[in-house]
């Protein structure tokens, strides 16, 4: 399910950081400051990784730049690359 941004503004800071998670390995790791990352975790010669893929602005209406990146390093993982920028 992916997130709305109506979730992703009504995420509060918390004294902890946490997930909100979306759809396929993407999550939006919310810090105790404010500021909220997407993030996206996958797997790679059994491995698990997290790749930075920016930072979520409320000014933005839900950008589809994380989404791109998801599925462009889909497609590295698929042809047996590593995802690094």
């Amino acid at each position: 399910m992916a997130l709305s941004d109506f979730q992703i503004k009504a995420a509060k800071p918390s004294y902890k950081q946490y997930k909100l998670t979306d759809a396929e390995g993407m999550h939006l790791l919310v810090h105790p400051n404010d500021s909220k990352y997407w993030r996206l975790s996958y797997r790679f010669d059994k491995k698990q990784k997290t790749l930075a893929l920016g930072v979520y602005r409320f000014s933005d209406t839900r950008s589809n730049i994380p989404a791109l990146y998801s599925r462009r390093s889909r497609g590295w993982m698929v042809e047996m690359v590593d995802v690094v920028f």
